[in-house]
């Protein structure tokens, strides 16, 4: 189902688009949280060995999470390990992390970083408060690369992916994005002398580490037209807050404040925006590297990707899930298969990826077919064995 303005996918139960100017305001001039139900998690099957488990090797904190109606515990010392959940469509991964996005809301020192596909999570967990990064939403933050704690060979990196049956043009096309961010200061600069005719932009770059890219013609334009496929978003950048004070991913990773930061995409814009979410995502990364020294009573960071996937390959994420628990961070992902991330990553660096998800939740559809709101799952927490248990998802409203 589709707005009627403007033609985004509507979130289920929501009555109005968070994309156009239809949606009612609260008393701040945030959107309104107009959902009707609530999807509850219950495990449906005897857990009493597991909780037994738990309950005789870690005491209960108020900072415990529980997954499900039996609320079987995930002790604090192990609810802030990487968490990773597989499963096909359909298979609620998406309530997996609304379940525990509920529990942080409601516990103290707690900060999170979103990927959101339609404005789902903010919908239901978005408070005045919080910041939302998007090239559509009307209560998007201006963003700029001038403010943020990184070099360009940084962001060329990030925005242009390693291309291995066109690698002489990925290459060029990083080296070009690199040059072009060091002589701009503006978005619009950027925008400009990426689109410029070949003979401009080659006196542009002259000097450049790009130059070495740009010998013939053809060269020329197939790394242009590269870059200028992966920073089309730079056209509807801070189209609707160019009044606003840009906002640093880094300084916030880094800060003492509690606010979430939800990066919004409409579904159907994903491929356009998939560089800049994953440049946000990079840089949010970046920010968790720089935690150092943090002290007892620094809010908890997670960084949420509900389908990992479709960011395309993140160069930082290895060395993230390897260093997580010192500079005091989180990362909860879903894929569907670890195939997908072969494809991505390659086999080696896949297989190293999977391993830093201390947590790993498998949902798949039970044996009742007929049934797709039967699913079970196998839990592994950290050192516990694999716990088969089965999910029960329902809606009720209210």
């Amino acid at each position: 189902m589709n707005c009627p303005q403007c033609n985004s996918s509507l979130i289920p139960l929501m009555r109005d688009c968070l994309f156009c100017g239809s949606l009612r305001n609260r008393a701040a001039g945030w959107p309104a949280q107009s959902v009707t139900a609530r999807e509850t998690l219950h495990i449906n099957v005897d857990c009493e060995a597991l909780k037994t488990e738990v309950a005789q090797q870690f005491p209960e904190t108020n900072f415990d999470l529980r997954l499900g109606r039996e609320q079987v515990r995930i002790p604090e010392m192990l609810t802030y390990r990487n968490l990773s959940i597989s499963g096909v469509a359909g298979t609620r991964k998406t309530q997996v992390v609304n379940s525990l996005l509920q529990q942080l809301r409601t516990m103290a020192n707690q900060k999170c970083l979103l990927v959101d596909f339609n404005g789902y999570f903010y919908s239901r967990f978005g408070q005045p408060w919080d910041k939302v990064l998007s090239l559509d939403h009307q209560q998007s933050e201006a963003w700029d690369f001038c403010n943020e704690e990184a070099t360009p060979e940084f962001f060329a990196e990030a925005l242009i992916e390693p291309n291995q049956s066109n690698g002489f043009f990925s290459a060029g096309s990083q080296a070009l994005v690199t040059d072009l961010l060091k002589l701009n200061n503006s978005v619009e600069g950027l925008w400009r002398d990426l689109t410029s005719s070949l003979d401009q932009l080659i006196e542009r770059i002259e000097g450049g580490f790009s130059t070495a890219f740009l010998r013939q013609p053809d060269q020329v334009a197939g790394v242009q037209a590269m870059a200028v496929s992966q920073m089309n978003f730079l056209q509807h950048l801070n189209f609707r807050n160019q009044e606003r004070e840009p906002f640093s991913l880094t300084q916030w990773a880094t800060s003492p404040s509690n606010e979430w930061v939800f990066l919004l995409v409409r579904v159907q814009d994903l491929a356009e925006s998939s560089p800049l979410l994953r440049l946000w995502f990079e840089l949010a990364i970046l920010g968790v590297l720089q935690r150092d020294d943090v002290t007892s009573d620094a809010p908890h960071l997670w960084l949420i990707a509900d389908e990992l996937p479709e960011l395309g390959k993140l160069s930082s994420v290895v060395r993230l899930l390897a260093q997580t628990r010192p500079h005091k961070a989180s990362v909860v992902a879903s894929y569907v298969t670890a195939n997908q991330l072969e494809n991505i990553y390659g086999r080696d660096e896949a297989a190293t990826i999977l391993q830093g998800f201390q947590n790993k939740l498998d949902l798949f559809v039970g044996d009742d077919v007929q049934n797709l709101s039967n699913f079970q799952a196998h839990l592994k927490i950290c050192s516990f064995p694999r716990t088969r248990i089965q999910f029960d998802v329902w809606s009720s409203h209210t």
